[in-house]
């Protein structure tokens, strides 16, 4: 019995000293201990492939670049031509002329005129007729035509400016009767790296009838067979007459 009572007493003795540590525990703040903080990340090293000869980029090559062209002389040419303005001009085509007769050809070029108005202003006999051309600061025009005489009342090379109307001028007498073709022609003048050169910007063609009178034809035909004329007929009819006035004299002198 005193053996039971002595080990009830050791282990309520335990029991109660457990209890004692607990209490001292809580007492002490156990129960706010603050959390251990987690442990940093270890860094990992990057990999970094290694490079081999069969796994290296293959640079692609460019391909060469090939110098440009030298700019051709043509191109300057066809600079000025585009650069060239419009203008406007009308002129006059007499459609027939007599052998002996001495017409005129007028044109008229402006910048700023309608054909219409530069047709009005043509004072030459004959069709007015009108058109567009391009035109530099300095323009020929030149009428020609083998069966006529030409000559130019105007020069043929004018400067051409924004405002002013040019005025071109020729008197023509034709040279034989028949259709013949008066040509007129409008030429650009300028310079060309340095260089005076021209373009025909424009030609017009025109057929004049010249017609002859009967007088003319008449004329004209012993005018130039009077030496065979004289020689196969007039000399005849003088021989006659001289025969004639001679037998009568002879007539004349008997009867006295």
């Amino acid at each position: 019995m005193s053996t039971q009572t002595s080990v009830s007493k050791q282990v309520s003795t335990l029991v109660m000293a457990l209890a004692i540590g607990a209490a001292l525990l809580a007492a002490c703040g156990g129960g706010n201990r603050a959390e251990a903080p987690a442990p940093a990340p270890v860094p990992v090293a990057a990999t970094v492939p290694s490079v081999t000869p069969d796994s290296a980029p293959i640079e692609k090559s460019m391909p060469p670049v090939s110098p440009s062209p030298p700019a051709s002389p043509l191109s300057s040419v066809d600079r000025i031509l585009a650069s060239m303005d419009w203008a406007n001009i009308a002129f006059n085509s007499p459609p027939r002329l007599n052998l002996k007769e001495t017409a005129q050809v007028q044109l008229l070029l402006s910048l700023r005129k309608t054909i219409d108005e530069l047709r009005t202003e043509i004072t030459a006999a004959g069709e007015r007729e009108g058109a567009k051309v391009k035109v530099s600061n300095r323009m020929q025009a030149r009428l020609s035509g083998v069966d006529f005489q030409i000559i130019a009342v105007t020069d043929e090379e004018q400067a051409v400016g924004a405002t002013d109307t040019v005025e071109w001028k020729w008197e023509i007498k034709p040279l034989a009767a028949g259709r013949h073709s008066l040509h007129l022609t409008l030429t650009a003048l300028f310079s060309v790296d340095g260089a005076a050169t021209r373009r025909a910007v424009r030609t017009f063609d025109k057929t004049i009838q010249v017609e002859v009178s009967a007088g003319q034809l008449a004329s004209d035909f012993f005018g130039k067979n009077w030496q065979w004329l004289w020689a196969a007929i007039l000399l005849p009819i003088a021989g006659w007459l001289w025969k004639r006035w001679k037998g009568r004299r002879g007539a004349a002198e008997k009867s006295e």
